[in-house]
Formats: structure tokens, sequence, C-alpha cells
């Protein structure tokens, strides 16, 4: 109809062929249906196109390039012809853009109600509705400021196909495209990089899909989603199509990436989404996820309500959830705390390194800002697994497999096994510095591993409130090898932590190689503060070999570089299970190191004191204590021993 126009078309069909003969040289740019190029001001309203369009680049079966300004519109387009060319092709538009001004305003764009029937296929950003979407930002005396383009109610139902990346149901390609709300695609998708059923490749795109079901197949090699490759945050997505990732990404470190999810490849966030299908990933890349391969969060609530039904399963960061969760480097100032909440996994999930019910690898980066680095941290809460996890690497953990920089856990759930080498655990597998509060809490699960392994936690901070049932099985296959000594960290709650607090331990808990360092409740604990080993119980029965206990098996305190002396609790800690193992074996701690600090040359005893604890089990061992087996610079002060019991032999072992 129009090579180039700046005016309204409007109720045009087109039918037969457009072709620019000799694209590559002359009609490189701008082919379309109805429209070759569609200046600033121009129209375009519920024009249908049944022909071939065919071009090289910015090719659309309504128009090739529209430029918006405030009075432009393009609404109410269908599309029924086959569209073919290389860069940003389009079903209705292969490029969109707006006009930059010298002005310090920022517009929004509204674009709506646009539909594709027809097949589209090109190279890179190519999309079933729109090629490529770009909203220019004004200029002002070197200042930039941003406009912002706002796309809803977009129908697909053709094939889309890319030979490379940037390849969607509805938009290839987009910068500053702020929401893609209320739309739908019900064709399948295939690409390279950057594929997903509504966006390839529009990282500020924030998706509302309505509850829309995708029931498509979306085929790439890396960041491929049935929703987005790469997008912000989707909100109320459902996925029952097929997800396929052929090749890894792998960037000039040599790191593989799969970036792969049920939902998205990568998004900065994820509300209320589901996914029902199985996703397998057999090559080398990292990053997958049941809803979403990378998650990197830049707004507190944006994780939350997602439910993953699909057995997932990867090489490395594995998640039911997400496979690798992390927050943006804001560069300020701020310390944030981002709150993952109200998820649940219930498929099964198989990974290597880093395999979780809720996330595989889970890290708050720190803010940096001149040089200096602000920390961030993420909160679990209200998150539960049931399905099992089985790793054939380090850290498996029912919510998470490493978490760094999660400051608090709580009121999380899981009833899954849990299988991995080192650092496994019910909840996690390594969470170092991590408060678990698990709230009552009750793992009845079999939790297996090697060292580093509990029915809570196989590393953590402090663990409170959880419980091991007496059917839940805590076991560990082989020791690992640590500067020349066999260990097992292994415990019913926790294998290695920082204190234990109102814990309880059923299970029994029986270790028969050469790892030390086997407890009821925690193996090791590496006090970080005074008085952070109390209330806690144990009733089932311990068998290890050197450093054996049944509340924990080691208890180390101090070391922390300054000038102060410390004297940690230990209270109100009870052991009803008999304990058995080699050297040093008591029936609430195997052995007890206070240490000391040194500085500048000065030294700072800490010391360790025992109340009202109580031990009504056997003790077994070479060197043993119906209370510690053996200790140094452990308080025993008459009045202070008086408070404490044993039913089975002496009080105290060996004082070293």
């Amino acid at each position: 109809v129009a090579g180039t126009c700046t005016g309204t078309v409007k109720n045009v069909q087109v039918s037969g062929t457009v072709q620019a003969k000799n694209a590559g040289t002359v009609g490189e740019t701008g082919v379309g249906g109805v429209v070759g190029y569609l200046g600033a001001g121009g129209r375009l309203c519920k024009n249908v196109n049944f022909a071939t369009v065919s071009g090289m680049n910015d090719v659309g079966g309504i128009a090739g390039l529209v430029c918006l300004n405030g009075d432009s519109l393009i609404d109410d387009n269908l599309n029924q012809g086959e569209v073919d060319g290389t860069g940003s092709i389009g079903g209705v538009v292969g490029y969109v853009t707006c006009n930059s001004y010298n002005s310090t305003n920022k517009y929004t764009y509204e674009i709506s109600n646009n539909s594709n029937e027809g097949p589209v296929s090109g190279k890179t950003d190519v999309g079933g509705v729109f090629g490529y979407v770009y909203a220019r930002p004004n200029n002002y005396y070197g200042s930039s400021y941003v406009n912002y383009i706002n796309i809803s109610l977009l129908k697909n139902s053709a094939v889309v196909v890319g030979s490379g990346d940037n390849v969607g149901g509805l938009i290839g390609g987009a910068e500053n495209v702020s929401s893609l709300t209320l739309c739908e695609n019900t064709g399948d998708v295939t690409g390279a990089n950057y594929v997903g059923g509504f966006a390839g490749k529009a990282s500020g795109a924030n998706i509302d899909a309505g509850h829309f079901k995708n029931t498509s197949t979306i085929t790439g090699k890396a960041a491929v989603g049935a929703f987005g490759g790469y997008v912000g945050t989707v909100s109320y997505a459902e996925n029952e199509g097929s997800v396929v990732s052929l090749a890894p990404y792998v960037d000039e470190n040599g790191t593989s990436y799969a970036n792969v999810g049920g939902i998205a490849g990568i998004a900065s966030g994820i509300i209320e989404c589901i996914n029902r299908i199985d996703i397998t990933v057999t090559h080398s890349g990292q990053n997958v996820g049941g809803i979403v391969g990378q998650c990197v969060v830049y707004k507190d609530g944006t994780y939350t309500g997602n439910v993953n039904y699909g057995s997932i399963t990867g090489k490395e960061n594995v998640g039911g959830i997400s496979g690798f969760l992390t927050c943006k480097n804001k560069g300020t100032t701020e310390t944030d705390t981002y709150e993952i909440s109200d998820n649940s996994n219930k498929g099964n999930i198989t990974g290597g390194d880093r395999t979780g019910g809720i996330s595989g690898y889970t890290y708050a980066v720190k803010n940096n800002y001149y040089g200096s680095t602000y920390k961030n941290y993420f909160v679990f809460t209200l998150c539960e697994n049931v399905g099992e996890i089985s790793a054939d690497g380090n850290c498996a953990g029912g919510i998470s497999g490493e978490a760094i920089n999660l400051s608090r856990a709580s009121l999380c759930e899981n009833t899954g096994s849990i299988t991995g080498k080192n650092y496994v655990g019910g909840l996690f597998g390594s969470a170092n510095g991590t408060r678990i509060q698990a709230s009552g809490f009750e793992n009845s699960a079999t939790v297996k591993g090697n060292a580093y392994v509990g029915g809570i936690a196989g590393y953590a901070g402090i663990v409170e409130n959880a419980t091991t049932s007496a059917y839940g099985q805590i076991i560990s296959v082989e020791p690992a090898v640590e500067n020349g000594v066999s260990v097992a960290y292994v415990g019913g709650i926790v294998g290695y932590c920082r204190g234990i607090i109102s814990c309880e331990n059923y299970a029994e808990i029986n270790v028969s190689h050469s790892g030390i360092y086997v407890a009821g409740v925690a193996g090791y604990i590496d006090m970080g503060g005074v008085d952070q080993v109390k209330d806690n119980s144990n009733y089932g029965d311990v068998t290890g070999t050197g450093y054996t206990g049944g509340i924990a098996a080691y208890v180390a305190g101090g070391n922390l570089g300054d000038t102060k002396s410390r004297t940690y609790l230990l209270i109100n800690n009870d052991n009803y299970g008999k304990i058995v193992g080699t050297d040093y074996a008591g029936g609430i701690v195997g052995y007890i190191n206070a240490m000391a600090d040194t500085y500048y040359g000065s030294t700072y005893k800490h010391y360790v004191q025992m109340t009202n604890c109580d031990n009504h089990g056997e003790v077994c061992a070479n060197v043993a204590g119906g209370l510690v087996g053996g200790y140094v610079r452990l308080k025993t002060d008459a009045n202070i021993m008086d408070t404490n019991t044993t039913d089975y032999g002496e009080k105290l072992g060996q004082y070293l």
C-alpha cells in the first residue's frame, strides 16, 4: 500500500507477494505487507495481510519499520501471511521504535491487540508479532531520559523459527519495554540463545501472563523458557508445554550456562507461576530450574507463590523453582534483604553440585559503591519440598543446595529424601552463617551423604527448634579427608554449625567408617556466641569413632582474634541415647576445646561452662565421660558441676 507513510492506514487487506528482491543492497530495511516504513504520527489499525513478505532486515507482515510518537497507534492488526528475513523479523511489525526528543520528558507508549497466524522465520530478533522493540531515550545536554513502551493483548498461533539469538513467540528482542500483559502464544518457537514463548530477550519487560497456559514446544540452546528467554518479572504464568535446551552457552572464562526454566531462562522475579512438565538438560550447562534457570531479583516480594510439579534434571545449580538465585549489584550504599516466600516443589530434582528443592544455588551478591561493599541478604520463609533430591556432587538440600548470605530461614519444610556427596541436609546442604529457625519442623526423611550430613543442614550457622524423628535416617557412606584426617561431621540435626537451640533428635546415628565428629544433634559446633547451645535433647543411639557425643561430638569456643576472654555456655542439654565411640565420647559432648586468642603477642583465654546438662545414656569408649569425654578449659567449679548429672560413670573424661 505504501513504501513510506506518516498518515493512517486502516481496514486494508493485502494478498500476493511483497518482496525486496535485492535485499542486502537495495531495499535492505523496511519491508512490510502493508507499509514499508510508518513514520512518527502514523497509524496502523484493523489491517490484514495475507501476502508472503520477504526481505533482509526490519521485515513484517503489516509493517517493516514503525517509529512512534504521541499520536501513533498500532492496533488490531492481523497477519496470516508467511514472513521471512534476516534481522528484526515480525509477523506484524519487524522493528518498532520511537522518536528521541531533545527533552527531559519521559514518554510511555501503548501498543495492543495485534495478532499473527502466519509462519515467521529469520536469523536474529525474530518474533511472532514484533521482531525487535526499542524505546529510544530522550537526550538533553548529554543526559539521557528513558522512554518506555507497554504492550498488551498480543496473540501468535504460528511457528516462529530463528537460526540465531533473540527469538520469541510474540517478541524477539526488546529494550525499554516495561510490560507485556495478557498475551497468548500457541505456536512452537525455535532459536539459538534467548528463546521464549512470549519474548526472547527483553530484560526489562515484566510479563503478566494472566494465568495463560503454555502448551507449545520452546527449543533453543541457552536461556530458554516457556514464557521468556531473558525477561523481567513473570507473574501468573503456567507451563504445560516442552522446554528444550540443545547446547550450552560458554563464556570467555570457559563456564557453560544452560539458564533453562519451565517459565523463564533468566528473570528478575517470578510470582505465582506453575510448571507441570519435566525438564531434562543433558549437556554441561549450569542453572536449570522448574520455574526459572537464573533469577536475579532487584525488588523484595518478587520471588513468591511458585509451584513446580515436574522432574528437573541438570548438571550443576539445579532447583525445583530456580537453578541459581541471586540479586543485582545496585551500586549503592543500601543493604537490601529479599524475602523468598511461599514456594513449593513437588517434583524430583536431580543434579550435580548445588542441587535443591527450591533453589540449587542461592547467593546474595554485595552492592559496590566507590570500592566499598554493602551486603545484601536473602530470607527463606514458608517454603516446602516434597520431591526427592539426588546429587552426584556436593551441596544437596530440600530447600537449597548451597546458600551464601542467607541471613535467616524460617517455617520451611522437607519431606523428600536427600542424597549427595558432602554438605547434605534436609533443608540446606551448606548455609554458612544462616540462622535456621525451623519452628518445630520435624525431619522424617532419609538424608544420605559422605561428610557434613545433618537432618536439617550439613553446614549452617545457628539451628533452632528442629527435630529429627525416629523415622528419619541420617547416613554417612564414607568419610572425607581434610588435612590428612578422615572426617564425618554428622549429626541428627546438623553436621557443622555455630550453635543449636531447642533441637531434638530421635533418630539412630550409626557411622561405621573412620570419619570423626559424630553426634545425636550436631557433629561439630564452632560456637559463634556465648549462649548458643541450650535446651537440646538426644534420644537416639549414636555410634562413631573419634569424637562422639549425645548432643555434640566436638565443641570449640573462641579464636576470634580480639582481646576479649569469653565464657561459652552449654545449658539445659539432655541425652537419653547410648553413645559408643573409640576416643573421646561423652553423653553430652565428646570433646570440648575452649581456644585462646593471640593479639599482638598477648594471649586471651576462653572457657566453656556446662550448666544443667543431664546424661541418662550409657557411654562406651577408650576415653569416655558421662558428660564430656575430653576437655580443655572447661569450668569445673564444684557448684557448677553439681548442676549437671549422669547416670553412667564419671561426669568428666580426660582433661588436657
